[in-house]
């Protein structure tokens, strides 16, 4: 029997299974829908504890790999979108492992992510519409489709 743990993060649901290879995250249009299949799931047994250094070395890291490589605007951003909407700790986290990694000013060069102005202690953010295409198709990702 195939054994998963899940986790479910705004609107990204984390599925990771015995192996690293059987690892994958399904990305839905919205977090109702993403919460809908994730308490389904959970109907009857106790919820998988993952960690941020879980998703990030078993999913995220190997994504961001293939960003890198192939320069998948699409895809990078997805993620920048999702980390956008993420709690400011596990911002945090994720940025600082994507620095960690040298990975972060690829997705994010010249620090687009945000333009912090001291004197009006006011945040300009810099972000690119999302392509309509991939954000309304409600496609499923899947880390053996990025990594090939």
């Amino acid at each position: 029997m195939f054994k998963c743990k899940f986790y479910s993060q705004k609107n990204i649901l984390f599925v990771f299974g015995e192996n690293k290879y059987q690892d994958f995250a399904l990305v839905f249009k919205n977090e109702i829908k993403c919460k809908k299949v994730y308490d389904l799931i959970y109907l009857k047994k106790a919820k998988d504890e993952i960690t941020n250094e879980q998703i990030y070395r078993r999913i995220l890291f190997q994504i961001l790999k293939q960003i890198t490589k192939v320069a998948n605007i699409s895809l990078s951003e997805l993620l920048k979108k999702w980390m956008n909407k993420l709690e400011n700790n596990d911002k945090k986290f994720y940025y600082q492992m994507l620095k960690d990694d040298e990975i972060y000013d690829l997705i994010y060069p010249n620090d687009e992510r945000h333009n912090e102005k001291n004197d009006q202690n006011e945040v300009t953010s810099y972000r690119k519409r999302f392509p309509e295409t991939i954000e309304n198709s409600g496609e499923y990702l899947s880390v053996s489709q990025v990594t090939g």
